[in-house]
């Protein structure tokens, strides 16, 4: 079975949070096949397929950070997961 899209559909770009920035920059490269484009600081890695528009944007996550911080100062958070299910 071939499926198609509408010859105007165009692909913007994606950002994800992330958090192992180089992990998640070691799959998109040798994986997915997509290039650097550019980096900003340590926080996030712009990845390009064409070598000129940004594809995916990876940033890394600030939560680990954050509970890391607050678990330090005798704080603790319990994130929620909820899970979507499709039928």
């Amino acid at each position: 079975m071939t499926y198609s899209i509408h010859p105007n559909t165009k692909l913007g770009e994606v950002k994800l949070r992330v958090s192992n920035l180089e992990r998640s920059l070691l799959f998109y490269e040798n994986i997915v096949g997509l290039k650097v484009l550019s980096r900003s600081r340590e926080n996030s890695v712009a990845l390009t397929a064409d070598g000129v528009s940004p594809l995916v944007i990876l940033e890394r996550s600030r939560m680990r950070n954050r509970l890391l911080q607050e678990a330090m100062q005798g704080y603790t958070i319990m994130p929620f997961c909820c899970q979507i299910v499709l039928r």
